[in-house]
């Protein structure tokens, strides 16, 4: 997934169920994983700063952010 994918996605999430909109700062992908990605962010919530880790699995038709691997024709 892209960045804008995921950072739409926590937010919906984090204003769910928090009632705050939240401010994101340093929402990044972290490197390994074959078949999750998982990204770090820091989320401004009112007076409060979460620092979290989020991980997902793939979903089908929505494109890994990942690169493919060399040769790779898919």
């Amino acid at each position: 997934m892209d960045r804008a994918t995921v950072e739409a996605g926590l937010r919906k999430f984090l204003h769910k169920n928090t009632g705050h909109d939240p401010a994101f700062a340093g929402l990044a992908r972290l490197s390994g994983g074959a078949g999750r990605e998982t990204w770090t962010f820091d989320a401004q919530l009112g007076d409060e700063k979460l620092e979290g880790i989020f991980r997902c699995d793939p979903v089908a038709g929505i494109e890994s952010s990942a690169p493919h691997p060399r040769g790779s024709t898919s």
